[in-house]
């Protein structure tokens, strides 16, 4: 409080009491004085006012005022720095997300680039080197003969796919070796199978048996059949007739060496030709199938199962020529063919009532079921034991499940009946007809 009597004292900023300014309110001219050592303003730190204490209350309220909104201000002006800063570093954090996705997309399209270069160069290297019946059958034969022991160590007498279901009957965790023996089934419920099972005598072909599952197979669930069967492999031979005696059935059920291209037997012979997992090694398809409309009685069906690419258009890609010159390679595979393809073979070839089914969607869970047991103990054992050639197969079973995947391979099957010769005469008498009608129009 000032000396004077009636008067408040408001240091309005700054300590230095060494200058003060008064402002006297005594009279209605409100002289202001200016009480510093000297006269620069440079050097006037504080300024004293002299107010009556009527207004020192509404002095110090409004100054009061001025701290508050000054200490607003000032939070507002920090807040306002730390959200910029926030801004900042959530920029900085978007800007290296974005670095890392455009680095990782870089990354992937050389991958994809690069692997597409790979596949392309391995494609025409391979193309055109598909080797005739007089190379390949040595190198099929070797394959078998290399690899039928340690299969059937590992998956019993069965070299083929499993059957799980289509439709409402997929089980995709089916017993594996069950799935085979259903594959069987299906494959036979495509004859009429009241038909065969009413002759006297039936006389049936399997043309690349193996070790004679499906022989055997097929002389249990037909015991009016007598079966044969053709492999290129001595291994096979050999072990599949060693099975067929310990099992009583050597009777009816018997193993020979044979040429797909070429069967060793006379025209009209069998009821049945049933192929099942082989046409694919053929090297002529055309051919098998022309052999097997010969041996076959009139009357006669043939049965088949294979692995087929898809239908073309569109052309096969890069990518799919990729995976199925793989499988050729590692599994002595000659080529595929489309289910199509088969199909006009076997209506060239004069058959009819002809039928074709894709089942790859029943077959697909099989390659699980073959990885796991190769990476299982015993597998591994057996594919170190059986050697390089072995392991090398093994991992190509990723060629296979692409192929599947990508639907490059599929599983078909095809059901035909050769016709009776005078069916293919009214056939014939028909086509003459319509063609000389067309002439004359």
């Amino acid at each position: 409080m000032d000396s004077c009597t009636g008067y408040g004292f408001v240091n309005v900023f700054g300590t230095n009491e060494s200058s003060k300014t008064k402002l006297d309110f005594r009279s209605k001219s409100k002289s202001i004085c200016m009480n510093s050592q000297n006269n620069d303003p440079d050097q006037v730190h504080s300024i004293s006012i002299v107010v009556p204490r009527s207004l020192t209350h509404h002095a110090n309220h409004h100054v009061n005022s001025v701290k508050s909104d000054s200490s607003i201000n000032t939070l507002s002006y920090v807040e306002s720095v730390q959200s910029a800063n926030d801004s900042e570093n959530t920029q900085i954090h978007v800007g290296s997300a974005m670095v890392a996705v455009i680095g990782t997309l870089a990354a992937w399209t050389s991958l994809k680039l690069v692997n597409r270069v790979r596949r392309t160069r391995f494609v025409k290297k391979r193309t055109g080197k598909r080797d005739v019946a007089e190379k390949l059958h040595p190198k099929i034969a070797q394959f078998y003969d290399l690899r039928s022991a340690m299969w059937e160590r590992v998956w019993g007498e069965h070299m083929h796919h499993g059957f799980y279901g289509l439709n409402e009957s997929f089980d995709a965790y089916k017993n594996p070796q069950k799935a085979q023996i259903d594959m069987m089934h299906q494959l036979l419920s495509l004859g009429d199978i009241d038909a065969l099972k009413s002759k006297d005598q039936l006389k049936i072909l399997d043309v690349g048996c193996g070790i004679g599952g499906s022989v055997r197979f097929l002389a249990t669930q037909l015991v009016n059949a007598t079966v044969q069967g053709v492999t290129l492999s001595p291994e096979q031979v050999k072990r599949a007739n060693e099975i067929n005696a310990s099992k009583n059935l050597n009777d009816r059920a018997h193993v020979s060496r044979g040429d797909a291209m070429e069967l060793p037997f006379d025209d009209s012979t069998f009821d049945v030709v049933w192929s099942l997992e082989s046409a694919e090694h053929f090297p002529d398809k055309f051919q098998f199938i022309r052999e097997a409309f010969r041996v076959l009685k009139p009357g006669g069906t043939l049965l088949m199962a294979a692995w087929c690419h898809r239908s073309c258009p569109p052309a096969l890609s890069v990518d799919d020529r990729y995976v199925l010159e793989n499988v050729y390679e590692k599994y002595c595979v000659s080529h595929m063919c489309s289910l199509d393809e088969f199909k006009n073979y076997a209506l060239r070839a004069k058959f009819r009532r002809i039928e074709t089914a894709d089942w790859t969607a029943a077959v697909k869970p099989f390659w699980r079921d073959v990885v796991k047991s190769a990476v299982s103990m015993k597998g591994v054992k057996e594919l170190v034991s059986t050697g390089i050639p072995a392991i090398e197969s093994a991992l190509a079973m990723r060629h296979m499940i692409e192929g599947f995947n990508r639907n490059t391979i599929v599983f078909g099957v095809m059901t035909a009946r050769k016709p009776y010769s005078h069916e293919l005469e009214q056939e014939d008498r028909l086509l003459e007809a319509l063609t000389c009608r067309s002439t004359e129009n």
